[in-house]
């Protein structure tokens, strides 16, 4: 007979708001900064042509 595998019992979750310091160096620039959702493009005016390779 073989050993029973062990079992989760439990979950925990945990997001990056949590874990970052509400007085983080992080959370200050990102107030101070507008920055685009992820995987959105800046405005083509503001783009320079090293940019173009996305």
């Amino acid at each position: 007979m073989s050993k029973p595998t062990p079992q989760q019992t439990e979950l925990e979750m945990v997001t990056l708001e949590q874990l970052v310091p509400g007085d983080h160096l992080l959370r200050k620039v990102d107030a101070a900064i507008n920055f685009p959702p992820n995987g959105s493009k800046p405005p083509a005016s503001s783009r320079s042509a090293s940019a173009n390779l996305f």
